[in-house]
């Protein structure tokens, strides 16, 4: 019987060290790609919250212009009621009157921006109630007849009668209102706003429609998101349902 010893520390070594550069490329490589998936992942997670951030900054801008403006008004009228002091109140009730239309826009705009802050933290507690859904439309619209009338536009309203409804009273006027505000203020001359109500028997339909220009396809998806505008010149303030 024939033994035979051969030195093998060289070739175990070196595939040691080969299994030791494997682990060492693969373990590289598993960092890398957890490091970029993770960076990746994480970008795609900011993304909505970016967004959210640069409308909610945008509302907050448009806001501030807008408290600017009634600001402005109450401080030039209160210069000139002081400027002429010794005047009645009857003789300067036009500025009084214009001090408290502008204060009354400024509440409904302070209104609004609590309205939308305690619905995102959900403690925007709405009245739930049975009312006449067709009194309120015709309440939350009737003031805008004088509006549209003054500018040229006809307002046609077909409501049927009778209908009840279980919801915020207080909020469906107030979607009425913001929808026919708008109707009227991109709608030209001579054009046409109306409002329909329709009983669907165990639901119903609201309708707001109007002749203006209309919203471009590209901008339809958008509409029901806060903060969007369609006008980036418009410094007006809407509150979007």
């Amino acid at each position: 019987m024939v033994l035979v010893f051969a030195d093998a520390e060289m070739e175990v070594r070196s595939q040691g060290h080969r299994l030791l550069a494997a682990f060492s490329v693969i373990g590289v490589g598993t960092l890398a790609l957890v490091f970029f998936g993770s960076f990746f992942i994480a970008n795609r997670a900011l993304v909505p919250i970016q967004k959210s951030w640069d409308r909610q900054r945008k509302f907050v801008a448009d806001a501030s212009h807008e408290l600017r403006t009634p600001l402005a008004v109450v401080q030039t009228n209160l210069e000139l009621v002081l400027g002429n002091s010794q005047e009645t109140v009857e003789t300067q009730a036009k500025w009084l009157d214009n001090i408290r239309a502008e204060n009354q826009r400024m509440a409904k705009l302070v209104d609004d921006l609590l309205f939308l802050t305690r619905g995102d933290s959900r403690q925007e507690i709405l009245e739930m109630k049975r009312f006449p859904l067709h009194l309120a439309l015709k309440e939350a619209v009737d003031p805008f007849k004088p509006v549209a009338s003054g500018q040229g536009i006809d307002m046609e309203m077909h409501i049927d009668s009778s209908v009840e409804f279980n919801g915020s009273e207080a909020r469906i006027k107030q979607l009425a209102v913001i929808l026919i505000d708008n109707a009227i203020k991109h709608t030209p001359s001579g054009g046409r706003v109306g409002l329909e109500l329709k009983d669907l028997g165990g639901s119903v339909d609201i309708s707001v429609s109007d002749t203006g220009s209309g919203i471009e396809k590209e901008h339809l998806q958008k509409i029901f998101e806060r903060f969007y505008r369609l006008d980036e010149a418009s410094p007006t303030f809407d509150l979007k349902p």
